[in-house]
């Protein structure tokens, strides 16, 4: 039986994001082949999991089991503990349909939401407004461990979870994750677990520049985005921590900027034909659009590539 403060042994994976440093080359070469992606906001909440074992983990610790609760960030877990009953009920169902033959675990993980958020004690992403309340779990993935390591449950988990991967293995068993998509959404809901929002499915380029997504990301109204490959080949995390001075700065680094070049070649004819040689971009901070752009040229800027005209063009 788990104790509390005893280590987590199945952590969340560590995800590379845009800016990890010396990741400059994986990101690059990701982006050039352009492979097709899930995305989910990352919330700024701390990382939590619930296991079928009956305990509940942050990131490195285990804090809390059926047996004794405590609080955690000085919030009480009574919307959590709940959570046990479900988590019981999705093994039940992924073992009744999709694993019959095989001894397993579930680990649910998620974000547990504080008030305020991770890094500041205001609500700066408005997770409230926007249904994310504090004291809640959403979760964003499941963990499985099995105490066989085969070939069979490779291509089962594969067969179920297209986006799973296998974190790491022993000579006892194999821990794989998989990580949210619409398949595990819908599990969720159906068995009462609320969990991140997914918002798109498509090639990785089309992603970076969909303006209703960069858009609420470069004007800073959440921090970031989770994006999943559809075919288990990992996470990537676009996520950039506010700056002191000006937290638009990290934007004028080259290694920023480079990300963008393949989407701004495949797309500088369209952007040519909207923007007339006297057309001038917005300014440093995306306040002004200038009057020499039409209204029909400028609404189709906005919809489509408002993020990478500020990002490419005005940032060059």
């Amino acid at each position: 039986m788990a104790k509390i403060n005893e280590e987590f042994k199945y952590q969340w994976s560590k995800t590379i994001g845009f800016f990890t440093h010396g990741k400059d080359h994986i990101i690059s070469e990701l982006i050039n082949k352009n492979g097709m992606y899930y995305v989910s906001e990352k919330l700024d909440g701390s990382n939590m999991a619930v296991s079928t074992e009956g305990y509940i983990a942050s990131r490195h610790k285990i804090i809390a089991t059926t047996d004794q609760v405590t609080k955690f960030q000085s919030l009480s877990l009574e919307h959590v503990i709940p959570l046990f009953d479900a988590v019981n009920e999705l093994h039940s169902q992924l073992k009744t349909i999709f694993f019959p033959h095989y001894n397993f675990k579930v680990i649910v993980y998620g974000e547990f939401m504080p008030n305020g958020t991770a890094s500041s004690k205001y609500d700066i992403y408005n997770y409230v407004e926007r249904g994310y309340q504090p004291g809640r779990f959403y979760a964003f993935g499941i963990g499985l461990v099995f105490d066989a390591i085969t070939e069979n449950v490779k291509a089962d988990v594969e067969r179920i979870f297209r986006q799973a991967f296998l974190h790491c293995s022993t000579k006892q068993e194999a821990f794989y994750l998989a990580p949210i998509d619409w398949f595990l959404t819908g599990l969720f809901y159906k068995i009462g677990i609320d969990c991140v929002r997914l918002h798109s499915e498509q090639p990785l380029q089309n992603i970076l520049a969909r303006s209703d997504l960069m858009n609420p990301f470069l004007q800073r109204q959440l921090e970031g985005y989770i994006f999943t490959s559809v075919d288990g080949r990992g996470m990537l995390k676009l996520k950039i921590a506010p700056a002191k001075d000006d937290y638009f700065s990290v934007f004028d680094c080259e290694t920023f900027k480079s990300y963008f070049n393949v989407i701004y070649e495949r797309e500088k004819p369209f952007i040519e034909k909207c923007m007339g040689p006297q057309a001038r971009m917005e300014d440093h901070y995306g306040r002004k659009l200038l009057p020499q752009v039409k209204c029909e040229i400028r609404a189709k800027i906005q919809s489509k590539l408002r993020s990478l005209i500020k990002l490419k063009l005005v940032l060059k």
